[in-house]
């Protein structure tokens, strides 16, 4: 049984000719390795308990970062059974991205992850069209104005004109925790958007394929050949001939809540691509990312967080005379 812990750790290599570990680690799993693994060797044990990849185990192993006790191993070392394992995920790393200062709202961060709510209009990666004007720049600039060594993984992405929280892994271990956790119900990710109309069923889930039938155009649609995609949604709020409805992803297909809301023939308000209403001066899609909830890869907390609406969400709903939630 591994008892994974995210900890200020003091590492020391007295093996031959270590590489240089820092002092001050700032990703360290640590593991006591139970008797019944005596004799397998440590790379098993990595790979089937730790879920480390055979990529990283090698990164990590010519690194000098796993250390049975106080000395560095090798990833072939014969488990005698009761000891100690550590490995320092930290590492260095560079991205080849331009950083730019930009104003950005943290909702959480660690040492190996950290949510950014993103507002309306903000690409989060660089595109043909943005080079560097994305969250994915803000958020290097923000690492190096704070020393920290981290490049961005993005874990979750939003479209530009959808706002909220946007998930950002530190470390690659992190990342691909995160891309195990897919289907598996340890993350759980909560959406609002305004609809066109109002709800026949007010709670449900929508089960209906998704398909890209031209990738020269940003539409999909609801198809018999597209990947399975399950949405769940709830009614939270009826005013003026729009609803308020909180949306539950169970798959992330691109462009999801957008294509299985106007299925059912509720497009959201502002969304010109699937044919929602334009109203006034509200120039996209009225859809946020609420919540997020997920287990932490390193301490295995659960982590519930939430983002206010944003402004032009919050007036549309009074000016019409509905409650915010």
């Amino acid at each position: 049984m591994a008892v994974f812990k995210n900890q200020n750790s003091t590492l020391k290599d007295s093996g031959e000719n270590p590489r240089e570990t820092k002092n001050r680690a700032r990703n360290v799993l640590k593991a006591t390795i139970d008797e019944g693994f005596k004799g397998q060797l440590l790379r098993d044990y990595l790979r089937n308990e730790l879920k480390l990849s055979g990529r990283n185990m090698k990164r990590l192993a010519m690194d000098r970062q796993i250390f049975i006790g106080r000395k560095s191993v090798r990833i072939d070392y014969k488990i005698r059974g009761g000891e100690t394992l550590l490995v320092n995920l930290d590492r260095e790393e560079e991205q080849d991205m331009v950083a730019v200062p930009m104003d950005l709202t943290i909702v959480y961060e660690d040492s190996s992850l950290v949510v950014v709510d993103k507002p309306p209009f903000l690409v989060v990666h660089p595109t043909r069209n943005h080079h560097e004007d994305t969250l994915t720049n803000g958020l290097l600039h923000y690492f190096k104005q704070r020393n920290d060594p981290s490049i961005v993984r993005l874990v979750s992405r939003l479209d530009m004109n959808t706002s909220g929280l946007v998930l950002v892994a530190k470390n690659q271990f992190t990342h691909s925790a995160f891309a195990r956790y897919r289907g598996k119900e340890k993350t759980v990710k909560t959406y609002l958007a305004i609809t066109q109309g109002i709800w026949q069923d007010k709670q449900g889930t929508i089960d209906a394929a998704i398909y890209w039938p031209n990738p020269e155009d940003y539409r999909r649609c609801v198809h018999g050949l597209g990947q399975p995609s399950v949405t769940h949604f709830k009614v939270l709020e009826e005013f003026s001939g729009f609803s308020l409805v909180e949306f539950i992803l169970e798959t992330g297909r691109t462009h999801q809540i957008r294509v299985h809301s106007t299925y059912l023939g509720h497009p959201i308000v502002g969304d010109e691509l699937y044919e929602g209403p334009l109203l006034g001066d509200h120039p996209r899609q009225f859809l946020h990312a609420w919540q997020l909830q997920f287990i932490h890869p390193m301490t295995k907390e659960k982590i519930k967080l939430q983002a206010d609406l944003p402004e032009d969400m919050k007036q549309f709903i009074l000016s019409n005379g509905g409650n915010l939630p």
